[in-house]
């Protein structure tokens, strides 16, 4: 008698996207041992200095070096799990974070009918490649070939979980994805209980009765920081003097000099603590951002009962509703953003306000959720019978 495991990429590591395969496979871990249903493996990524030679071969084939658009490659992903192997007796359920199947799982689909693939994704190629800076500068040859592979894959994987509607839809409409293989099932906040209890016991004691916020996130452009800088520029001495912005992630460097700009540098899964420390502490999350999807750092301000602000991107407004969540409009320019930060530092009550009329249940920015949906499949071997009935509208609850 055969046993199901569940082979999740990327889950063995905090460090790996931020964490986000592996709190998935923590929940889902703890689903499985519930309901003895199946066992977890986790599958190492790998750093590019542990595969040099598969790097040193795309480069040539890709005609470029950057290792950001490696990291995003078919080559790299088959480079991280060609040493898959699954024992006579197993059933296998491969989890894969991001847009390619290896070519080392479909090998072994093409042997073994009854193993699943599983592709779970918070934005496709083409959504990357059309906002970040280092996949705007993708060869155009290199550009056809990532794609044509990703399509390839979504077609050939047996299911696709994704963040919220925006990527599903973009699935559908440029990809030839059909709708009823895609799922909507959101994504939770990559923080430990620990951490969370701990963060309580930092709130408000270590900073001053200055106002507060925060970004995090490594690319400064990306995660508006310029554009708030511009915002807070605008103001007048006095009402700069009395707000703080930390900023986690990129260099000092990076950043321009400003007497209300703290700069954290980058945090590492040591001093993870220290991050959420900052994190609790401040009066409000911010991410300004035009290229963007919900990224984790927003929800993990909302598990820390910390206000955020956010731009208003597609499939934002819906995932944050109930939540103590304020949607800017960045048409209206950085008068309108300044403008707010005036109601901030002179209407305090407003966030209280908000915290107190916005009171949707933070159990819904776990990964249990996720890890329910994921579950269900693996042991009925289809879709959970609440999912069948409300669809992709389950994307906001």
């Amino acid at each position: 008698m055969t046993r199901k495991v569940a082979y999740v990429y990327g889950s063995r590591t905090k460090t790996f996207l931020s964490g986000t395969p592996y709190y998935l496979a923590r929940a889902l871990e703890a689903f499985g041992k519930k309901n003895g249903a199946f066992d977890v493996i986790d599958v190492m990524p790998k750093r590019t200095r542990e595969i040099p030679l598969t790097y040193l071969r795309w480069c040539l084939e890709a005609v470029t070096n950057r290792i950001s658009l490696f990291l995003l490659s078919q080559t790299y992903t088959n480079g991280c799990t060609r040493n898959i192997s699954v024992p006579k007796d197993v059933t296998p359920y491969f989890i894969i974070w991001g847009q390619y199947i290896p070519s080392k799982v479909l090998a072994f689909r093409r042997k073994h009918p009854g193993a699943r693939i599983i592709l779970y994704n918070d934005a496709t190629l083409l959504d990357l490649m059309e906002t970040f800076d280092y996949a705007l500068q993708t060869p155009p040859p290199l550009r056809v070939r990532m794609v044509r592979n990703e399509k390839i894959s979504y077609a050939q994987s047996d299911l696709i979980a994704v963040f919220h509607e925006k990527v599903r839809a973009r699935m559908i409409k440029d990809y030839g994805v059909p709708p009823e293989k895609i799922w909507v099932i959101g994504r939770g906040a990559n923080l430990d209980n620990a951490l969370l209890r701990q963060s309580g016991e930092h709130k408000r004691s270590v900073h001053d009765n200055k106002f507060h916020m925060m970004i995090v996130g490594r690319s400064p452009k990306r995660k508006g920081v310029f554009r708030l800088i511009e915002a807070i520029d605008a103001l007048t001495p006095g009402e700069q003097d009395s707000l703080v912005l930390t900023v986690a992630g990129p260099s000092e460097s990076e950043l321009p000099t400003r007497p209300y700009l703290r700069t954290t540098g980058f945090v590492s899964a040591d001093e993870r603590d220290l991050l959420v420390a900052e994190m609790a502490a401040s009066d409000l999350g911010v991410l300004l951002s035009d290229a963007d999807s919900l990224p984790g750092s927003i929800w993990e301000f909302l598990v820390l009962k910390v206000p955020v602000w956010v731009s208003n991107l597609p499939g934002i407004a819906t995932a944050l509703e109930g939540y103590p969540a304020i949607i800017e409009d960045l048409s209206q320019g950085t008068s309108a953003l300044t403008a707010r930060l005036r109601t901030f530092l002179r209407q305090p009550q407003m966030l209280s306000k908000l915290r107190t009329e916005k009171t949707k249940s933070i159990r819904f920015l776990t990964w249990n959720r996720p890890a329910e949906f994921l579950g269900e499949y693996i042991r009925t071997d289809s879709i959970p019978a609440k999912w069948r009935d409300h669809g992709a509208e389950v994307c906001s609850r």
